[in-house]
């Protein structure tokens, strides 16, 4: 059976420094936030400390669908692990959801947020 852990905080808060430990523990795929965002914003000339436009958010979107999408390809006994900052903006609230469906594509059993 697969697992999938999403692991939300706050920038500088640990989540990739958590995401390697687990997934030194489980075997799990860590997929970072960074590792949809970063090149992104490389290409972008973002430099993380002005604002970001909603046309490189939107980029990061695609960038995050194309690794989900991805992640219904592998095997069903590999785990995965995402890392993320929720704002208070919609799209990403509706991450947390997106991740429920992916979950449940997977055969993940259950799910637990708290």
């Amino acid at each position: 059976m697969s697992h999938l852990f999403y692991l939300v905080g706050a920038p500088g808060s640990g989540k990739r420094t958590v995401g390697k430990a687990l997934s030194a523990l489980t075997g799990a795929a860590l997929l970072d936030n960074h590792l949809t965002n970063d090149p992104v914003f490389l290409a972008a000339g973002i430099s993380g400390i002005e604002p970001v436009s909603d046309e490189v958010w939107a980029l990061c979107f695609a960038v995050r669908q194309s690794v989900r999408t991805a992640t219904l390809h592998a095997p069903p006994t590999l785990a995965h692990i995402f890392t993320n900052y929720l704002t208070a903006q919609d799209q990403e609230w509706m991450n947390v959801e997106r991740l429920r469906q992916l979950a449940a594509a997977r055969g993940c059993r259950s799910c637990r947020c708290g």
